[in-house]
C-alpha cells in the first residue's frame, strides 16, 4: 500500500468516525431535550405491554356518558378537579405516582369540559387543603382528591389505584387507575346513593375482600348489620349474606327473636338481597325454608345412615383443577337473568366465569308472586357428588339463580360458591366474575355501575384458563411432536451418512 493511498483511507477513516460521534452527540441531545420537554408538558406514550398508562375504551365510553347525563359543561371551574398534593416534577420523578398522575390527563385531556387536573404543594401551602383532612385526617404528598364540588369530594390513597393480593399489601400485581378515578366521579356526582348492610352474625367469611371492593366501586356505602339484634335500617338497599356457617334464628316460644320475619319483611318491602353459599354448607333449616319461599331449594343426598350432605357439582371435561370442582359456568339464556348477562354472553369474547367449590340450587315451579331464573348452570356432563360419592350425573344444576317478585319489586340472587368471588377471578382479565356481579347489581336497579374495565395486570406469565380436557390435549402435542421431530431429523442424518 503506498503512502497516497494510505493517508486517503486514514482520512475518509477519521472522518466517519468524527460523523459518528457527532451524530451520537446530536442523538444524545435530542433524547435530553425531548425528556425534558416530556416532563415538563406531560408527553409520554404508553408502551408498557398492557397499556398501563392508558384508558380503556370501555371506561372513556361510560364515564363520558355519565358525565353528561350528570354534570353540567364546565366554564372557569370544571365540575370534576382532580387535584394531586405533590409538584409534577415529582409526580413524574416516582413511577407508581406517574401512573396515576399520566391517567388523571388522560382523562383531562378526553373530557376538557368537566374534568380539570391541579396540584398543590401541600408542605408549602398545608392551609389549601385542610378542608379535605375531614375524611383522612392526616393527609399525604402521594394522596389524590377528586373535588366535585357542591357534590362532595374523596381523597384517594395511592394503594388504592393498585390491585394486590391479599397475602401480600405491599407488592402490586396490577394497575386500576382509569376505573378507580370513574368509579369515584361517578358515585359523587350520582343521585342514587345507595347503602349495603352485611350480615355478622351468622358466621360469615369472605375468602376476598374484592366483593366489598367492587360494591364501594359501584357506588354503595357499607356497613354491618347483627340480624338478630337490630333491625333492617330502612336505608338499606342491598343486603349481603355471605357464606353462612349458622342458621337464621326463629321465634321459638322461648326467644321472640326472629330473622326471618325481619328478612321477609325487608323483601316484601322491595329490598334486594344476595346470598353466597358452599359445598360445605351445612344444614340450615331456617335459612333453607326462607331460600324455599323463594323457590329455590338447596339440592342434598342422604345416605344410608341418614345424614344429609350438600352437593359439590364437579364437572371433568371443563375445569381448571384436575379434581373437576373449579367448574366453568355456562350463561342462562332464556329468562330475565339471562336479560341481565346478555352483554356478556352476545359479546364477540365470552367472558369465562369461573364457580369453585359449588353446591346446586333446584328450581321449583312458580308461584303467585315469585319466579325463579337461573343464571348459571353447570356444563352438559357434570356431576354431583356428595361426602366424597358420585350421586347424580347429567341433571340440571343451578350454580347462581335470581329470583324475583315483581309486585314487591324485590331481587334475591343466590350464588352456590362462596369462591367465586376471590382474587383469583376477581382480579384477572380472563374470568368475568367481577363483571357478573357488576350487572347483577346493575340488574337489581343501581345505576352508574361500572362494568367490563379490566385491570392492567403487571407481568405474569402463568397460564390462568386451562381446562383438564385442553390440558391433556396440550400434553399430548407437547410431548409426541418434539419426539417426531427429533425421530424425523435422525432418520435424515442417518440416511444422509449412508449415502455418503
Amino acid at each position: 500500500m503506498n503512502s497516497v493511498t494510505f493517508r486517503k483511507k486514514a482520512r475518509f477513516g477519521g472522518l466517519s468516525i468524527g460523523l459518528t460521534i457527532v451524530l451520537i452527540a446530536v442523538i444524545i441531545l435530542v433524547n435530553v431535550l425531548f425528556g425534558a420537554f416530556a416532563n415538563k408538558f406531560g408527553w409520554y406514550v404508553d408502551m408498557t405491554g398492557s397499556a398501563l398508562y392508558s384508558v380503556s375504551e370501555n371506561c372513556i365510553r361510560q364515564l363520558g356518558e355519565g358525565l353528561r347525563r350528570l354534570a353540567e359543561p364546565g366554564g372557569a371551574v370544571k365540575p370534576v378537579r382532580i387535584i394531586f398534593l405533590n409538584s409534577p416534577d415529582n409526580l413524574n420523578a416516582e413511577v407508581t405516582q406517574r401512573y396515576v398522575y399520566n391517567t388523571a390527563r388522560t382523562l383531562e385531556n378526553e373530557f376538557p369540559d368537566y374534568i380539570e387536573v391541579s396540584w398543590i404543594d401541600i408542605w408549602t401551602y398545608p392551609d389549601s387543603v385542610r378542608k379535605y383532612m375531614d375524611q383522612m385526617g392526616k393527609l399525604q404528598s402521594t394522596m389524590v382528591v377528586v373535588d366535585c364540588g357542591a357534590n362532595g369530594y374523596r381523597v384517594i390513597s395511592l394503594n388504592e389505584f393498585f390491585e394486590f393480593r391479599a397475602a401480600d399489601s405491599t407488592t402490586p400485581v396490577g394497575y386500576n387507575g382509569d376505573e378507580r378515578f370513574a368509579s369515584a366521579i361517578l358515585t359523587l356526582l350520582s343521585p342514587d346513593k345507595q347503602s349495603c348492610y352485611l350480615t355478622v352474625n351468622h358466621g360469615e367469611t369472605y375468602y376476598d375482600r374484592q366483593v366489598l371492593v367492587t360494591l364501594v366501586d359501584a357506588g354503595y356505602t357499607l356497613s354491618y348489620l347483627n340480624l338478630l339484634q337490630e333491625p333492617i335500617p330502612d336505608d338499606c338497599d342491598l343486603l349481603l349474606l355471605y357464606n353462612p356457617t349458622a342458621d337464621l334464628t326463629v321465634a321459638d316460644g322461648v326467644s321472640q327473636l326472629d330473622e326471618r320475619v325481619k328478612l321477609d319483611a325487608y323483601m316484601q318491602g322491595g329490598g334486594n338481597m344476595m346470598v353466597f353459599l358452599s359445598d360445605s354448607v351445612q344444614h340450615l333449616p331456617n335459612l333453607e325454608g326462607f331460600l324455599g319461599s323463594w323457590n329455590l331449594t338447596l339440592q342434598r343426598h342422604e345416605n344410608a345412615e341418614g345424614a344429609s350432605y350438600p352437593y359439590m357439582v364437579k364437572d371433568p371435561s371443563a375445569s381448571l383443577t384436575s379434581d373437576g370442582s373449579t367448574i366453568l359456568g355456562a350463561y342462562a339464556r332464556e329468562g330475565k337473568g339471562a336479560e341481565w348477562l346478555a352483554p356478556m354472553r352476545e359479546s364477540s369474547h365470552v367472558p369465562i366465569v369461573i364457580f369453585k367449590n359449588a353446591t346446586s340450587l333446584q328450581i321449583g315451579s312458580d308461584n303467585a308472586s315469585v319466579k325463579a331464573y337461573p343464571l348459571f348452570t353447570a356444563n352438559e356432563g357434570s356431576e354431583a357428588w356428595s361426602a366424597g360419592s358420585l350421586v347424580s350425573r347429567g341433571e340440571t344444576y343451578n350454580l347462581m339463580t335470581l329470583s324475583v317478585n315483581e309486585t314487591a319489586g324485590s331481587n334475591l340472587v343466590v350464588c352456590t360458591s362462596s369462591a367465586f368471588a376471590s382474587e383469583d377471578y376477581f382480579m384477572s382479565v380472563v374470568f368475568g366474575n367481577r363483571e357478573v356481579l357488576q350487572r347483577v347489581l346493575a340488574g337489581m336497579g343501581k345505576q352508574d355501575v361500572l362494568v367490563d374495565i379490566d385491570f392492567k395486570p403487571f407481568a405474569d406469565s402463568t397460564i390462568h384458563s386451562i381446562t383438564t380436557t385442553a390440558m391433556a390435549q396440550w400434553t399430548v402435542w407437547l410431548t409426541a411432536v418434539p419426539a417426531v421431530l427429533v425421530l424425523g431429523a435422525a432418520i435424515i442424518i442417518l440416511v444422509r451418512r449412508k449415502n455418503a
